[in-house]
């Protein structure tokens, strides 16, 4: 015989057992008391025992008796078989009751803080968020869904204010170029400008410490030698005597590791390349003059100017992120005579600028070098190279075997590398080809373009060159 026992709400349930070693009548009930379960049970009738079946009075002591005991859960499925079934949540009564801190105690507790807030401008400002989450919780239902509309449309009105603040910025730095008649946003000024490249110098300097070819080697006269060639037969058409002039350099690091890296210091007029990328062009000059051609061109057209031109629409954090670390760099960037005549504490303050301005610059650094410079730029750079090398009479045609050696490369690379390869150093790595475009095919296609290239060597020929062969 089967029996369902349920809790209600004195007892938890309750377990019936038979005996059949017994003479007499006797029921046998066990009652437990547990505030913290919730199950109901199907019990087994091996657990119900009588040697009768005369009726049983439980007001009686003498034919029944209560006992509570524990429950053990037997590993047999012939001894218990528990059925969970969802019930009320019932609060433990073991467990003491936790401290609660009543209307009108909280009420002067926000009375106690308001008072302390009026004293002191400190308190207040420490104090602010605490009494204004007070007085919401002791406000109406009404006036909590009010304060929540209100609050919302605060922030929306702040989000917009924040978006047109920054249309209105972007467009008062928008400018329209001195060569190409085309509008771009202006985000570097010169002194900011000049600022980065400094840093990136002494930078550059340290972590390449012996590693600059002597400039008796045989790369760096070819490369001089090229650039001063090109700047010569140029300078009368070129309209910046501040960025270009003869006293341009090269600089070469003989990197262990295969970087293809270049970068241009306009300020301190010198053109940093790589071994690894020198070597690409198999020591020949006209290649080698592209190569710096090109380079050169970015400094010419400023681009340096509009890192903003290469983002993408969907990079507008990144955007926003290089606009302020660039203008903090040049804020945190101290002032050389002020720092000769403060004192050692305001030195102090100075060095921490120093500090906050690192960070800032290595963050501007970050960003910039995984950009790439956009088609646009690219096709601009391209045409006035190829002006700059046909005034010089280098042969043109050999730049379409430079940009199909890059072109190869990057495929090369992207075939052997492996997923597990990080992006960032192969990046790094190939920082030459990916800036400059020469991860793609448009660079290859446009030297490959027979109109194009009809067309510069032609202009080649109006510029008093000999013929190609």
């Amino acid at each position: 015989m089967t029996f369902l026992a349920r809790y209600n709400h004195h007892y938890r349930f309750i377990l019936c057992s038979y005996s059949s070693s017994s003479s007499s009548s006797e029921l046998r009930l066990a009652l437990y008391r547990k505030f913290h379960y919730k199950s109901s049970f199907i019990l087994s009738s091996k657990f119900f025992s009588s040697s009768s079946s005369s009726n049983i009075n439980d007001n009686d002591p003498k034919r029944s008796k209560i006992q509570l005991t524990k429950i053990v859960q037997s590993t047999s499925s012939d001894n218990l078989e528990i059925t969970k079934k969802s019930e009320p949540r019932v609060i433990n009564a073991q467990i003491a009751e936790q401290p609660v801190i009543t209307g009108k105690q909280f009420s002067s507790l926000l009375i106690q803080m308001k008072n302390l807030s009026e004293k002191n401008f400190l308190f207040r400002m420490i104090l602010w968020r605490p009494v204004a989450i007070g007085e919401w919780i002791e406000s109406s239902r009404q006036e909590k869904i009010n304060s929540m509309v209100f609050n919302g449309v605060q922030y929306v009105i702040f989000i917009f204010a924040i978006i047109i603040i920054h249309i209105v910025f972007l467009a008062s730095m928008t400018k329209k170029h001195e060569i190409t008649d085309r509008y771009f946003i202006r985000l570097l000024p010169d002194t900011i400008n000049e600022l980065y490249e400094q840093l990136l110098l002494n930078d550059l300097l340290v972590e390449y410490d012996g590693k600059f070819l002597q400039s008796s080697h045989k790369s760096i006269q070819m490369c001089d030698k090229i650039l001063k060639k090109l700047i010569e037969t140029n300078k009368e058409y070129i309209d910046d005597e501040k960025h270009i002039d003869t006293t341009w350099s090269t600089i070469i690091i003989d990197d262990d590791d295969e970087h293809f890296y270049s970068q241009t210091i306009c300020s301190e007029k010198f053109l940093i390349l790589t071994k690894k990328l020198v070597d690409l062009c198999d020591d020949d000059e006209h290649q080698l003059a592209y190569l710096i051609a090109h380079s050169l061109s970015h400094v010419i057209l400023k681009h340096y100017r509009e890192p903003l031109s290469n983002l993408r629409p969907t990079q507008i954090w990144k955007g926003l992120c290089m606009i302020y670390s660039s203008r903090l760099m040049w804020i945190f960037h101290p002032n050389e005579l002020l720092k000769e005549k403060l004192t050692n504490f305001f030195r102090f303050i100075i060095t921490s600028d120093e500090w906050a301005r690192d960070i800032c610059y290595e963050k501007y650094r970050k960003m910039l070098s995984k950009m790439n410079y956009s088609e646009t730029l690219e096709q601009e750079t391209d045409r006035i190279a190829m002006q700059l090398l046909s005034r010089a009479c280098f042969n043109v045609k050999r730049v379409e075997k430079f940009a199909d050696k890059c072109h190869q490369l990057m495929l090369s690379r992207q075939k052997s590398t492996t997923e597990s390869v990080d992006h960032d150093n192969q990046r790094q790595e190939l920082h030459y080809i990916y800036e400059h475009g020469h991860n793609n095919d448009e660079k290859c296609n446009r030297f490959n373009d027979e109109k194009f290239m009809k067309k510069i060597i032609q202009f080649r020929h109006e510029c008093g060159c000999d013929p190609i062969e």
